[in-house]
């Protein structure tokens, strides 16, 4: 996977756990699946089929403080590696 690929990724990860409650409630109040992906598309303004569902799949332990605080280390250290990193993350 492409550094700016996994970048994208950690950080749909990291806004999905901090907008916790909105994205549950997307998804429990979706028919099914395929709704549950569009709500999110439109709530976290992310596009395509594969970070939807990635959201739809992460593990409740995303939300400890440990997991999130690794999030934020990987997608600093992603973003350092880059050729003009935009800020940090805190």
């Amino acid at each position: 996977m492409e550094p700016g690929q996994r970048l994208a990724i950690l950080e749909t990860l990291l806004v999905a756990a901090e907008r916790r409650r909105e994205v549950v409630d997307a998804v429990w109040t979706s028919a099914n699946e395929g709704e549950a992906k569009e709500r999110l598309r439109e709530l976290l303004g992310i596009h395509g089929d594969v970070l939807p569902q990635l959201i739809i799949d992460m593990q409740i332990r995303i939300l400890t403080r440990e997991t999130r605080e690794a999030i934020i280390t990987e997608i600093n250290q992603l973003r350092r590696s880059a050729a003009d990193p935009p800020h940090e993350v805190t």
